[in-house]
C-alpha cells in the first residue's frame, strides 16, 4: 500500500457518479495501479526517458525540414529529428498557447479543464489547471518517473501541484492581455533591478519536491523584457542539469522544456557562442541542438523519446507566409492550428518517415503512457480509480488517442479519425474527419488580427478536402456546399456520430466551460438529420 500512495491526485468524482459498479471495480483498479506503482525499479530499464521540446508559436513552414529552406531559414538540429525519426505533416495544436499546454498536459480538450481560450480563462479569473487534474506529469510520476517542467508556464504549474517534481520558469496568467491569445505583454523594459521587483510582471519561480512530498516555492525575480530575451537559455540550462541529476540517480525522467523564441540580446549571443546576426529561430534551433548533444554525451539518445512540437500555428516570422500553405491564422482556418511535430526514439520509432495522418496535442498523454509501457492506464481513468491511502475515486474522459502503433510502424493509419477546432472563446467552430474539413463559422471580416474578429455562424458547414486545398475553405466554396453535401453523405454521417459521442461524454463529464455542450448541439443542428 505504501507504494501506491505515490498516486494521490486525480479528478475527483462527484457523489452522484458513485455506483455499485464503480465500487465493485475498486479492488481490480487498485490492484492494477499497485502493480504499476510498486514496480518502477524493475521496469525502469524498459521505460524510456521522455524529452519534450516545445515552441509556444511556430508554423511548420518555419522548420526547414518542412519548408526545405525556401524562405532562407535553416534549422539543421531540428531537421535532424525528422531525418532520424518520424515527422507528422498534419499535426494540430490549439489557437491559444494556454489551451495548447492544457491539451498536452491533460489529454483533454481545454474546454473540459476551463482553459479553452485566453478570453474564457480571463473572464473567470482562473489561475489555470487545479491540483485535482489528472495530468501527464502526475501519471508518469506514479510510474516512477522524475518529472521536470522548464520554461514559460501558462496553465498554473507554479500555482498548483500538477505532478512535476521540479519547475523553473515564468508563470503567466491564463490570459496575458485582453483578447490576445498567447501574446506575452511585458511593457517597456525598465531595467533588471526594477523589473525584478515590479509585481505587475510575471513571476519567475523555482519549485522543488521535498522529501515529504510537498513543493518548496522559491521566487527568483520577475520576467521583464530583458530577462525574457534570455529566458530560453536560462531554462534550458536548468533542464539539462535536471536530466544529468536523474541520470546519476538512475531514475527515468520526463522533461518538458518550452521556448518563447524571443530575440536574444547581443551580449547573450556572445556568451552562447552564437553570432550576433543569428535569428530567433536560429537561436532556438541551437538550443534544441544542446539537448540532443547532451543525450549523446550521456549515452542515452537511443533510449530517449524526443518529441518536438509547437503549441499554436502562429507563424514565427512573416517570411514564412511565402511558403506556408495554411496562410495566416484566421479564426477557423488551418494557419492557427497546424504545428510541426517530430518524434525520435531510435530504439522503437523508424527514422526518415513522414506521415500524413492527423494527430493532435491531445494524443501526447495516451501515446507517451503507452511508450512507458502502460497503454491501458488512460482507459482506467474513464471507469474510475481508487487511490490509497485516502480511498478516493477519480474519473476523467480523455479526448486523446494512442498513436504509438502508428509511430512504430505497426499500424497502417493513425488512431484519430476526427478532431475539433475550438475558438479562442472556447466554442467549437470546425471539425476535421479524415482528410475533410467542415467549417461551421468564419470571421465576419478579414481584417487583422483575424482571431479578434467576430464569428459568423453558417447555416450549413463548408466542406473542403485538405489534401486538395490545405488552407481550408474559401468564399468560392460556399457555392459548392450543397453539391458536396449531396456527394458526401457518408462523411456527414461520420461527423454526426463523432459529435454525438462527444456530446454524450460532455454530458457525463461536465466541462468547465458551459458553452461547450451548447456549441456541439449547434453543430449537430447545422449537419441536419
Amino acid at each position: 500500500m505504501a507504494a501506491l500512495a505515490v498516486i494521490d491526485e486525480y479528478l475527483p468524482v462527484t457523489p452522484s457518479l458513485f455506483s455499485p459498479i464503480l465500487f465493485a471495480g475498486w479492488p481490480l483498479l487498485a490492484g492494477v495501479l499497485l502493480t504499476i506503482a510498486a514496480g518502477p525499479a524493475a521496469a525502469a530499464p524498459t521505460r524510456p526517458n521522455i524529452l519534450v521540446l516545445w515552441h509556444d508559436g511556430i508554423s511548420p513552414a518555419a522548420i526547414s525540414a518542412y519548408g526545405h529552406g525556401v524562405v532562407g531559414e535553416q534549422t539543421p538540429r531540428i531537421d535532424g529529428l525528422a531525418a532520424t525519426g518520424t515527422a507528422m505533416t498534419d499535426a494540430y495544436g490549439e489557437v491559444t498557447a494556454a489551451a495548447a499546454q492544457a491539451a498536452f498536459l491533460t489529454g483533454r480538450y481545454a474546454v473540459r479543464t476551463g482553459l479553452a481560450g485566453a478570453a474564457a480563462g480571463a473572464s473567470r479569473g482562473d489561475p489555470g489547471l487545479t491540483r485535482a487534474q489528472p495530468t501527464l506529469a502526475r501519471l508518469l510520476r506514479a510510474l516512477g518517473y522524475a518529472t521536470g517542467r522548464f520554461g514559460l508556464d501558462r496553465v498554473g504549474v507554479g500555482t498548483a501541484d500538477l505532478g512535476f517534481d521540479n519547475f523553473y520558469g515564468a508563470v503567466l496568467p491564463v490570459a496575458t492581455s485582453p483578447g490576445a491569445p498567447g501574446e506575452l505583454q511585458l511593457g517597456a523594459d525598465t531595467g533588471a533591478d526594477t523589473g525584478a521587483n515590479d509585481s505587475r510582471l510575471p513571476p519567475v519561480l523555482h519549485l522543488q519536491r521535498q522529501p515529504d512530498g510537498s513543493l518548496q516555492r522559491d521566487p527568483v525575480g520577475r520576467l521583464d523584457a530583458r530577462r525574457r530575451a534570455g529566458l530560453d537559455a536560462e531554462t534550458a540550462a536548468r533542464a539539462l542539469t535536471f536530466i544529468e541529476q536523474q541520470q546519476a540517480a538512475g531514475r527515468p525522467w520526463f522533461v518538458w522544456w518550452s521556448a518563447v523564441g524571443a530575440q536574444v540580446p547581443a551580449e547573450d549571443t556572445a556568451a552562447a557562442s552564437l553570432p550576433a546576426t543569428t535569428t530567433p529561430l536560429g537561436i532556438h534551433d541551437a538550443q534544441v541542438g544542446q539537448f540532443l548533444e547532451r543525450l549523446e554525451q550521456l549515452g542515452i539518445a537511443a533510449d530517449t523519446l524526443v518529441l518536438y512540437v509547437g503549441a499554436t500555428g502562429i507563424a514565427t516570422a512573416g517570411a514564412t507566409a511565402m511558403l506556408d500553405p495554411f496562410d495566416a491564422p484566421p479564426a477557423s482556418g488551418e494557419g492557427g492550428y497546424r504545428v510541426p511535430l517530430l518524434v525520435r526514439w531510435p530504439a522503437r520509432v523508424p527514422g526518415g518517415v513522414w506521415r500524413n495522418d492527423p494527430v493532435h496535442l491531445l494524443d501526447a498523454l495516451p501515446t507517451l503512457l503507452a511508450a512507458a509501457g502502460e497503454p491501458d492506464l488512460p482507459a482506467l481513468l474513464a471507469t474510475g480509480i481508487a487511490l490509497q491511502p485516502e480511498g478516493a475515486v477519480y474519473r476523467a474522459h480523455l479526448d486523446g488517442v494512442n498513436q504509438l502503433p502508428l509511430l512504430r510502424g505497426d499500424a497502417a493509419r493513425g488512431a484519430r479519425q476526427a478532431l475539433l477546432y475550438w475558438s479562442a472563446d472556447g466554442l467549437p467552430i470546425a471539425l476535421r474527419v479524415d482528410d475533410w474539413k467542415l467549417t461551421f463559422a468564419v470571421p465576419v471580416a478579414a481584417a487583422a488580427p483575424a482571431w479578434a474578429q467576430p464569428l459568423a455562424a453558417l447555416r450549413a458547414p463548408l466542406l473542403v478536402n485538405l489534401r486538395q486545398q490545405p488552407s481550408g475553405p474559401s468564399a468560392f466554396d460556399a457555392t459548392r456546399a450543397d453539391e458536396w453535401r449531396a456527394a458526401h453523405g457518408g462523411l456527414l454521417a461520420v461527423a454526426r456520430a463523432h459529435l454525438q459521442a462527444l456530446q454524450s461524454s460532455l454530458q457525463t463529464f461536465a466541462p468547465e466551460a458551459g458553452e461547450a455542450l451548447a456549441g456541439i448541439d449547434w453543430m449537430l443542428e447545422r449537419l441536419g438529420p
